[in-house]
């Protein structure tokens, strides 16, 4: 499994977790897949995602808030 693009480009660029259309981009699983991954790497020493270069724990509860 990896990280889902799309849910990162809204992240990053807020492009929104819906498309024109209203369709859903990304669901829970992706978002509960980027909070427990963005954790694992914290724990593991990291502070910055290592291949889109963001803030690891703004991205962690971003993700939390967004499962809310």
């Amino acid at each position: 499994m990896s990280l889902c693009r799309l849910m990162c480009l809204d992240f990053m660029d807020s492009v929104g977790r819906k498309d024109e259309r209203g369709r859903v981009r990304y669901g829970r699983y992706d978002l509960n897949f980027g909070y427990e991954y963005a954790d694992d790497l914290i724990q593991s020493g990291f502070n910055t995602e290592p291949f889109y270069g963001f803030n690891l724990r703004v991205f962690k509860q971003w993700c939390k808030e967004k499962l809310s």
